[in-house]
């Protein structure tokens, strides 16, 4: 259901009544959201119709099989990476600003992974 919002404003210097537009802008929000949903699906199904050839089969069975191991490799290495923040606040906590809090442990410990801290 749509509706037109007249913004226009009186000839009047002062306004009698306000106009709170909060509740339409929920809802365009709202909208924008289903909206993104229903392109997700719309994708999903594009993408599993151009399954039917078999080349592109081939290049989204290496992607699907690349995501699964890239997602085993995080599930096994994410602990062991906050373990060693957990172990460097507390060992280093009091002397490196960079170990003061496991906030600012793990900032530094995900730079120095990537080599730029």
């Amino acid at each position: 259901m749509a509706s037109a919002v007249n913004l226009e404003y009186s000839d009047k210097k002062e306004l009698d009544d306000f106009n709170d537009f909060t509740a339409v802008a929920q809802n365009y929000k709202s909208l924008m959201i289903v909206n993104a949903f229903q392109l997700l699906l719309l994708m999903t199904r594009v993408i599993f119709v151009l399954r039917l050839n078999q080349r592109l089969n081939l290049m989204l069975m290496i992607v699907e099989i690349a995501a699964k191991n890239i997602i085993t490799y995080i599930i096994l290495v994410f602990p062991i990476m906050l373990a060693f923040i957990y172990v460097g606040v507390l060992a280093w906590g009091d002397s490196f600003l960079d170990y003061r809090s496991f906030n600012w442990s793990f900032t530094f410990n995900i730079l120095f992974y990537m080599g730029s801290a």
